[in-house]
């Protein structure tokens, strides 16, 4: 009797562990991963169908109902930590020794804005970097800087990253645009501002934005000032010179 009761508690041992290795998204990746509202997550108890619970989506405060505890907060808690919560509030009171697996059935979204085609929440996958994120949000628009990419930190403010950075469950994720160039004095249009295309342009192309030169312009004669800086002195440029985000340009007039 006693190597049946044995064999039955093996089988249910090894049955449990299978579940536990079959869990998706349950990994290295989450040794240290904190939970936070909107994450979805399973309880099991092994033995105890009745407090094992698929499904359960964390609140706005990250908290969960549990049967025969009440509410739960996993707020910033580990999985592993999460798992103790549960077996002190179990054990003695409700379960002599209680075996508690908790596991990520989705994480909850991140968000990405910008200059980018689809913008909005995107499921969380493991392993993206920005540009895979980016990929999802259907790719960059023609304004897009990708050397200006910011995540917002907990504390409100924003750190600049790069294509290579690793995406987080919950990242709030801006592509900022380029700055738009402007162009003024004695070009066909009258001067105004232009978008900046993700190729680059020379002082050529932005003037010709500005519709080319007009008839009384004195080619040798532009100028830029960098930053959106007042007080900057103005640059002589030539027409190959390389034109920088946000720069004015001002071709002046010919007097021959």
């Amino acid at each position: 009797m006693r190597f049946i009761k044995a064999l039955i508690t093996a089988v249910m041992l090894v049955c449990f562990s299978s579940a536990i290795a079959d869990q998706p998204v349950n990994s290295g990746y989450l040794s240290s991963y904190k939970l936070g509202a909107g994450d979805k997550i399973s309880v099991r108890v092994f033995g105890e169908p009745d407090l094992s619970i698929s499904g359960i989506t964390l609140t706005d405060s990250g908290s969960f109902m549990f049967p025969s505890v009440g509410e739960i907060s996993v707020l910033n808690k580990t999985l592993s930590e999460v798992e103790g919560t549960i077996t002190s509030k179990l054990k003695g009171r409700i379960l002599v020794d209680p075996r508690v697996y908790v596991s990520v059935d989705e994480y909850r979204p991140f968000f990405i804005a910008g200059a980018v085609n689809k913008p909005g929440n995107i499921p969380f996958q493991p392993g993206l970097n920005i540009s895979k994120a980016v990929a999802m949000a259907g790719g960059y628009t023609d304004k897009a800087n990708i050397a200006q990419i910011f995540v917002d930190l907990p504390d409100g403010s924003k750190t600049k990253v790069n294509t290579d950075y690793i995406v987080k469950p919950g990242d709030n994720i801006t592509v900022k645009e380029f700055e738009p160039i402007y162009v003024n004095g004695m070009v066909k249009s009258g001067g105004g501002s232009y978008p900046y295309p993700r190729e680059g342009l020379n002082v050529r192309k932005a003037i010709s934005l500005a519709g080319g030169f007009h008839e009384r312009a004195n080619m040798k004669k532009i100028y830029v000032i960098r930053n959106k800086d007042p007080k900057q002195t103005p640059t002589l440029v030539n027409l190959n010179d390389v034109v920088e985000p946000g720069d004015t340009i001002t071709v002046e007039e010919s007097f021959f």
